[in-house]
């Protein structure tokens, strides 16, 4: 019977519905389950042998077994006293907080820093780290440097604004950083940053090296304030219940550690493991993974003083310390030899390489130099070679080894007879096994004489698979091994000789860096005959690269491979379209990035565009491929060619497909000339003759649904805006899509617009992401900040516009200084009142009545799409209400009955006897006989028994609300949209009910404009996004901008200043365009004369007339241009001067 099986017999029957259980006692395994699936099955139902006696089944996972799992130690180099890098990886299953442990036991003999560093194995991220050290050290200077001013000259001061504005921006600026560290650090599977680490050396009480790596208790107190920060300003990196303090969550970590290898050698020979071996022992060298070195991981629950395990410890081969090989390289070969062997240093691609080494010592250790190889039996000697590649190489499981003359570079005629090198015979050995696992080969060599010291060999060996980039540790190393020795009985000799070169550097990938492929839109095609273009999206691709290699003028070639339902464009040299199919012409721009950018350059990348419209164009030819209409090819003329490591830009357009995609993968290459390339081997049609060079793949864009239409205009209604002010921007869209509660929708502008408010401006951080305005006019409901007023003694009635006000809907009043949705203040008579009746949608009277004071009001909208009975139910904000008493301060003849009034409250004068006079307001107060009273109607009454006119309840409201719903439930309309916008860049939570498909939105937002129409990406764009995937999305051209001078003064300097004298005037002025003339009109005062005006430097007058002037000068943006104007004939009345 299985052990892992238990049957439970029931004496009553099982019945549906019900819950049942069965208790075991059942032993954990030291591991977790790697031979089957982790599951528990359960069979129910009556006694059976077979399945089909058992219908009733159920699978369930159980718990994870708490142990350290896959674990592993690599090493820099195994040199016996040498510098050294150990990298520890291993896999948690238990979480970890703080004061608790990671502890790594390794053999005797290492040395470290007592305060060690876990270093991640992506560099990157540990420069990352050093400098958002820096920078969380420059917040905290700030932050000091803030309460220092706060005493010594209080928050209203200036001095304290601005540092204020200062601390803003660095702590906005500091949690992007903290936030991108902190996944990249995930990603490359480093530990948390505020763990400590803490280095021992072996003792007579502790025979072993320990590594303990601490929970909470950082080396360094800027990484423990750092997580503070992170957990604090960052709280989504973390699970909720690891935000409160530091924590090792379960993942997999791989990291490093600096130690100088022990100074002895030591072996790694194979051996017996023995029960028990396997667990932790505090006062033995870890044991148990089947060589004589092990590593040992664990982790240990809070605190780690009372040692308690939170995963059981695993165990990992560990390394063999030994001597120096003579020499150890990778052979340089020559362009015949690489042709001949098939030497490929791209990408994820095969690869053959060939190496040289020289050893130092093969016999023992124990015995003299003179010893032959073999003692005792006349043995063929087996000896091993290991070669350890940079991580990221792949070498074949079965790996072929080739050590023949006629093989090694390709042919005999290509053997190097100038490199020494010693022929590999068979008395020498012969490889019997070559034995790959990731970036290490391990051959076997088995001869009788084996390989001798101080000779010089070479061998080649085969990669299965390149890295996709160059390894930031790019360094091989060769490990010897030597032949174990035996006495006459077989039985081992001492230890076997071994030896490892000094780390050499390898060869670096032939391809790209820093790749990046940007589309102007991802909205697919149509088929929609009426459209633009027919429904075809034209879609401009710019493909960023850094070189390699160089790439020749005449005849180097760029290859671009687009996804396969993406074909490039073929037009003629006019920028007309050709017909689809055949390929054909094509118009592609290859761009260099310069030395120096010019400033307006450096200011378009900084708002979020490329810049490469500023870079230095190269003659280029440009042709599609006549079958594969996926593949461009750019050919390079004239005289310039791509210089190896500089920064290139290849422009070019595509059609977009009619249906969506995922984003595919490009693949960009280039090519030149070679004697070693034939038609033969071309890589495709078109080549011929061509050697490939650097290869890389990079992620494309997917192809995503359009809009159904996008429509960007000036609100003014203008077909420009003018440049250096604030103005509304008028959006309307309709989405292909319904738009639901929640979805988010992009709102991007052209560079240098500018949607949130100026920094000076921002008190906070949350104020920097506040948009200047934002209206969604579709959004049903009342439109916001409406102004309106009423007068005391007279019925109000407010006249409310807004979209699909419902019948239904009411509003109500509170305090000025009460927001819309919470309680109205104390002592207000909230005059709760519905919509009168009327057909509009869009304009909607509330009548109120009267009987008010003068004051400030503000109104609060139910959209009535609930009871309106609650006070949260009114969230909409319509506007602020006055109350004006225009008979306050008016002085009128008295009257007799007290509800009585000669000051006509419509106009605010007097009503002269022998008219009547008028009705006071209703409310003012009255005397009784019996008390006081209010006035009704022109009559003195008790308080209450009147009643104000109009429809609206008149129940007057403290702070508590006026009913009282069994479950607190969110109206859609008060379901609010969220904008939030940072520099371009709006962003749109959509709140109520959404919008149904193809509906029109209208929204206006407003935007400080550019001076100056932008240079490069003058576009706007919507994205329509639902759980960060794109539903939708459209660009369209900007409109124009009308530019203004950034800087415009006009002074009166001639010593006349009377009118009708003549004088001169100073002009000042900043173009942000270039211009060649200045028109300047004198508007006011009336009577400027220009006729006899002479500009003597800086320009030329070149017309005149009465108040109007032209100038020819040279305006060159940003300089100012400074010019006197004399002999102007001064406006003969006086007054302050207005320009044109």
């Amino acid at each position: 019977e299985p052990l892992s099986e238990v049957t439970a017999v029931s004496v009553v029957n099982f019945y549906a519905g019900r819950r049942y259980g069965v208790a075991a006692k059942v032993k954990v395994p030291d591991r977790p389950n790697t031979a089957s699936m982790n599951a528990v099955i359960v069979q129910c139902g009556p006694t059976g042998t077979t399945l089909t006696d058992r219908p009733l089944a159920a699978l369930m996972e159980p718990p994870h077994v708490a142990a350290v799992v896959d674990a592993s130690v690599g090493y820099w180099t195994n040199i016996v006293g040498r510098p050294n890098r150990l990298r520890f990886r291993l896999r948690t299953t238990t979480a970890v907080r703080a004061t608790g442990a990671l502890i790594v036991r390794g053999p005797p003999g290492y040395i470290g820093a007592p305060k060690c560093t876990a270093i991640s194995t992506d560099p990157s991220t540990d420069t990352r780290m050093q400098q958002v050290r820096e920078q969380l050290a420059e917040y905290e200077d700030l932050l000091f440097l803030q309460g220092t001013r706060e005493q010594a000259l209080g928050k209203d001061s200036p001095e304290y604004f601005a540092i204020t504005l200062e601390v803003t921006s660095k702590l906005d600026a500091l949690i992007t950083e903290v936030k991108a560290m902190w996944e990249e650090r995930q990603a490359a599977l480093a530990l948390p940053l505020d763990m400590g680490c803490f280095f021992q050396v072996d003792t007579l009480v502790q025979p072993f090296t320990q590594i303990t790596l601490q929970v909470g208790l950082a080396n360094l107190d800027v990484d423990a304030r750092l997580g503070e920060f992170a957990r604090q300003y960052a709280p989504e990196l973390f699970p909720e219940e690891q935000r409160f303090e530091a924590w090792l969550p379960v993942s997999l970590y791989e990291f490093e550690v600096e130690v100088t290898n022990p100074t002895m050698v030591q072996s790694n020979d194979e051996q017996e493991i023995l029960t028990g071996s396997g667990s932790v022992q505090s006062n033995v060298a870890p044991q148990g993974c089947g060589f004589e070195r092990c590593w040992e991981f664990a982790t240990y629950a809070a605190p780690y003083a009372e040692r308690s395990l939170a995963d059981r410890a695993a165990v990992s081969k560990g390394l063999a310390i030994v001597t120096q090989m003579t020499e150890g390289v990778m052979a340089d070969l020559t362009a015949a030899q690489q042709y001949a062997i098939g030497r490929n240093d791209r990408p994820r691609q095969p690869n053959q390489v060939v190496f040289l080494f020289t050893l130092n010592r093969t016999i023992r250790e124990d015995a003299p130099p003179t010893s032959p190889p073999v003692v005792g039996q006349s043995l063929p000697i087996t000896q091993t070679l290991v070669v350890r590649g940079p991580q990221g190489y792949d070498f074949e499981e079965d790996c072929t080894v080739l050590i023949e003359v006629a093989d090694v570079f390709g042919a005999p005629a290509l053997w190097p007879p100038e490199l020494g090198l010693t022929t590999w015979t068979p008395e020498t050995g012969a490889v019997t096994m070559c034995d790959g696992v990731g970036n290490i080969a391990t051959i076997t060599i088995v001869g009788f004489v084996g390989l001798v010291p101080g000779k010089r060999y070479a061998f080649r060996i085969d990669i299965r698979s390149n890295p996709v980039t160059t390894p930031w540790r790019n360094y091989w190393a060769i490990e010897f091994y030597g032949q174990k020795h035996y006495d006459d009985l077989g039985n081992i000799i001492g230890k076997r000789h071994a030896e490892a070169s000094e780390p050499f550097l390898g060869f670096e990938q032939w391809t790209f860096s820093d790749v990046l492929v940007v589309p102007q839109t991802t909205e697919r095609s149509s088929n929609n005959p009426s459209a633009a273009n027919g429904g075809m999206i034209v879609n401009p691709v710019t493909t960023l690269f850094t070189t390699y290699n160089a790439v020749p003028a005449d005849g180097g070639v760029l290859r671009l491979q687009a996804p396969r339902q993406i074909r490039w464009l073929p037009e003629d040299q006019a920028g007309a379209y050709v017909a689809a199919g055949g390929g054909g012409p094509c118009i592609a721009e290859v761009l260099e990035q310069p030395a120096e950018l010019p400033v307006l350059a450096m200011a378009v990348k900084e708002a979020g565009s490329l810049g490469v419209s500023f870079w230095a164009p190269l003659e280029a030819n440009c042709s599609v491929h006549p079958i594969f209409e996926n593949i461009l090819h750019v050919r390079l003329v004239g005289d310039r060619g791509l210089r190896p490591r500089a920064r290139y830009a290849l422009v070019a357009k595509v059609v977009n497909p009619t249906v969506e995609l995922a984003a595919g993968t490009f693949e960009l290459s280039s090519l030149r000339p070679s004697s070693f390339a034939s038609a033969a081997n071309a890589l495709e049609t078109g080549l011929e003759g061509l050697e490939l060079l650097d290869v890389v793949e990079v992620d494309g864009f997917p192809i995503t649904k359009g809009l159904s239409d996008l429509t960007v205009v000036p609100a003014t209604g203008a077909p420009e805006a003018r440049g250096g002010e604030v103005n509304a921007i008028r959006v309307t869209a309709a989405f292909v899509e319904p738009i639901f509660p929640g979805d988010v929708l992009t709102f991007e502008a052209p560079p240098f617009y500018m949607l949130r408010i100026p920094e000076d401006q921002a008190e906070t951080i949350f104020m920097r992401k506040k948009c200047l305005w934002v209206l969604n006019r579709s959004k049903p409901g009342v439109l916001p900040d409406q102004v309106l007023r009423c007068f005391v003694g007279i019925d109000c009635v407010l006249r409310l516009v807004g979209s699909a006000l419902g019948v239904a809907s009411a509003v109500q009043l509170h305090r000025a200084e009460r927001q819309c949705g919470g309680l109205p203040g104390q002592g207000i008579d909230i005059r709760r009142t519905h919509a009168d009746l009327s057909e509009s949608s869009v304009s909607k009277e509330y009548t109120l009545g009267n009987g008010f004071d003068a004051g400030s009001f503000r109104i609060c909208y139910c959209h009535g799409d609930g009871p309106c009975t609650e006070h949260k139910d009114f969230c909409q904000e319509a506007g602020m209400l006055t109350i004006v008493d225009l008979c306050e301060g008016i002085t009128c003849p008295l009257v007799h009955d007290q509800c009585k009034t000669r000051c006509d409250f419509r106009t605010g004068y007097c009503i002269e006897p022998p008219l009547p006079p008028v009705d006071a307001p209703m409310g003012t107060e009255c005397s009784l006989s019996n008390g006081a009273g209010a006035c009704f109607l022109g009559q003195c009454v008790e308080p209450g028994q009147g009643q104000q006119s109009g429809q609206g309840s008149q129940s007057s409201a403290g702070n508590s609300s006026t009913a009282t719903a069994a479950v607190a439930v969110t109206l859609a309309s008060c379901a609010f949209d969220e904008f939030e916008c940072s520099d371009r860049l709006l962003t749109w939570v959509v709140g109520h009910e959404g919008y149904q498909r193809n509906a029109p939105i209208y929204v206006e937002v407003d935007a400080m404009h550019p001076g100056s129409v932008p240079p490069e990406d003058n576009l706007f764009t919507m994205v329509h996004m639902r759980d960060d995937g794109i539903r939708g999305s459209r660009v369209v051209s900007a409109y124009g901008i009308q530019p203004q001078f950034a800087m415009v003064a006009i002074s009166l300097t001639g010593a006349l200043i009377a009118g009708g004298a003549l004088s001169e005037i100073e002009l000042q002025l900043i173009p942000v365009q270039p211009a060649s003339s200045v028109w300047l009109r004198g508007k006011e005062p009336i009577g400027f004369d220009f006729s006899q005006a002479v500009v003597p430097v800086n320009g030329t007058v070149l017309s005149a007339l009465d108040d109007t002037i032209e100038i020819a000068a040279v305006l060159t943006p940003p300089h100012l241009l400074r010019m006197l104007i004399q002999n102007v004939r001064l406006p003969p009345q006086g007054g302050e001067g207005s320009f044109d």
